[in-house]
């Protein structure tokens, strides 16, 4: 028997890399993949956030005419015709940024849906009027109409009724319209001023710092977001390559190249250099984003270089990402190898594929519980975890959660596992693609175990 060398390795490592880069679908994958991340994350509300057309005409129907005036008036003022008091304009840019409402929610919301509004007024509670008023919509002479019956208001319940009541943009807008007034109503009655109001309605920003082993970290969604975005590139970066080598394995042994190459090289040095290979295309693809997102960012430095740091991503998290995805990747890819060994087709490795992803699905949910409990003994014991780890130890060390002890356990264990995956999966292999026609069982792969 030939013994293992890694210079047959890193032939079909090379042959496999140049072989995957050369073609045009890792060119169109390389520029589209970003784009497609971009208009499946932002394309859905970009469309469901998009301009609609035409004004709305409501009636607003209250017990005294101040209070119909007051949601008339926050239902058709245009955004830009706001807090324009004497007050507000002495006030510098912070405070005024603070000093955010439900009224400009209102306001804000209404602007990026393009919703507009034309309101009459009435004082007129009577059941007659409302019949009045529902048989002007199915007259198409209204939209709607707000009645604003102090029994229902004193209950926190604003009536609405409408011809069509599913856009929840719209339904948002004229509920804080209509919420905004009733406040302000009640308020005046108290006797507390507008000024007071905005100032009690003031909200209150949470400037929350982490303290880890003596230093003082900024927290924030940013840190979420990080974790998020790169265990998310991780995630599907692992799947589409651990595929890639699956569907390899699979195309060489169908086709009968495998008996061919196997009279040249071992089952290991080609299992190896399959995965090695691959591994190489993803991380120059994972390269070529981070270059382009970096030349893109380059004229927002200053603040990009902020968010880096609020991010807790350093040049050490950076090394960390990349040793945490490339076990990873070796990880899962050795077991997709060892799949496409034991099956004749891609249609028979289809109903296998979930059983060897499952894990890595599992841990993506894992490292989003992670980003906001890091500490969580659950999390902590998936931290060390080979199939986990990647994704849930990543999580807690960009968070600043993972002493360094644990995060050198956790890539030792992972080192070990993925040394002894790849051990086992050579074993299944070296028989596995020899393999035609049949459907191996559980016995007979452990049988490839003990024997190869």
């Amino acid at each position: 028997m030939r013994k293992f060398t890694f210079r047959n390795m890193w032939l079909v490592a090379k042959r496999e890399y140049l072989e995957r880069v050369k073609t045009k679908a890792f060119l169109i994958l390389t520029l589209l993949t970003p784009v497609l991340i971009f208009a499946m994350g932002i394309g859905p509300s970009m469309i469901m956030m998009s301009k609609s057309n035409g004004t709305r005409h409501l009636v607003v129907v209250a017990p005294d005419a101040e209070l119909a005036s007051a949601v008339k008036k926050n239902l058709e003022t245009p955004p830009d015709e706001t807090n324009n008091s004497p007050k507000d304009s002495t006030k510098d840019a912070k405070d005024a940024k603070a000093a955010d409402n439900s009224a400009a929610s209102t306001r804000q919301i209404a602007d990026i849906a393009g919703l507009k509004f034309t309101a009459e007024t009435s004082t007129d509670l009577s059941d007659s009027n409302k019949a009045a008023l529902e048989a002007s919509i199915d007259k198409k002479q209204i939209d709607g109409f707000l009645w604003l019956d102090p029994a229902a208001t004193s209950q926190h319940s604003i009536p609405y009724i409408a011809a069509s009541t599913t856009d929840f943009l719209e339904i948002q807008t004229i509920r804080n319209a209509a919420r905004e007034a009733l406040m302000a109503n009640e308020f005046q009655k108290s006797g507390i001023n507008a000024d007071r109001l905005h100032d009690l309605l003031k909200p209150y920003d949470l400037d929350a710092t982490n303290w880890v082993q003596g230093k003082a970290k900024k927290a924030g969604d940013i840190q979420f977001w990080s974790v998020f975005i790169l265990g998310f590139a991780m995630y599907m970066v692992t799947i589409f390559y651990g595929m890639n080598v699956l569907r390899a394995v699979i195309a060489e042994k169908t086709s009968r190249i495998m008996e061919v190459l196997l009279s040249t090289v071992t089952p290991s040095e080609l299992l190896g250099g399959k995965i090695f290979g691959v591994a190489a295309v993803g991380l120059t693809q994972v390269l070529i984003w981070f270059a382009a997102g970096a030349i893109a960012a380059a004229p927002g430095a200053f603040t990009l270089s902020n968010m880096i740091r609020q991010a807790n991503f350093t040049i050490l998290t950076g090394v960390y990402f990349a040793v945490f995805f490339l076990l990873g990747y070796l990880l899962y890819s050795s077991l997709c190898a060892a799949l496409g060994s034991t099956v004749n087709s891609e249609q028979e490795a289809q109903q296998f594929q979930f059983v060897v992803m499952l894990p890595l699905i599992f841990s993506f949910f894992f490292m989003l519980k992670a980003a906001r409990v890091p500490n969580d003994p659950l999390i902590v014991g998936l931290s060390f975890f080979p199939l986990s780890s990647p994704l849930v130890m990543y999580a807690r060390v960009v968070l600043g959660a993972a002493p360094l002890w644990q995060i050198l356990l956790s890539i030792g264990i992972l080192l070990v596992s993925v040394a002894a995956i790849i051990w086992l999966c050579a074993r299944i292999y070296r028989i596995g693609v020899l393999m035609y026609g049949k459907k191996p069982t559980l016995p007979e792969i452990i049988k490839w175990i003990r024997y190869a």
